[in-house]
């Protein structure tokens, strides 16, 4: 659940981040759903950028196991991309998994 933010401009932020997440939750899912081994490059790039996104602004906003668990799901693009060898079928469906399961770190109110 989500904490109270401290100020009222830290909460207007985290209704607007609130309000927001079924959408954004919806775009990342997109791309992880799309991921292929025959195209994973520009899926993987948006995914990065929402997942960075997710690890930064997630926790301040009370949202820890959120900014967790996109943390991990970044950091396993990071490595992904580290290698020099393309992602396997298994590498994209762990990469896909974590990433569909951002939306269960948060309840159905958004709180």
């Amino acid at each position: 659940m989500a904490a109270t933010p401290v100020s009222p401009a830290l909460k207007r932020v985290a209704t607007r981040f609130a309000a927001r997440l079924p959408s954004r939750f919806d775009q990342l899912e997109g791309c992880a759903k799309a991921l292929s081994v025959e195209s994973y490059a520009s899926e993987m790039d948006a995914l990065h950028v929402s997942l960075h996104e997710f690890a930064g602004i997630a926790p301040l906003l009370g949202y820890k196991e959120l900014g967790d668990r996109a943390r991990d799901a970044e950091t396993l693009i990071l490595e992904l991309k580290a290698r020099s060898a393309p992602p396997t079928r298994e590498d994209l469906a762990a990469l896909r998994s974590m990433a569909m399961a951002l939306r269960n770190t948060v309840p159905a109110d958004g709180a």
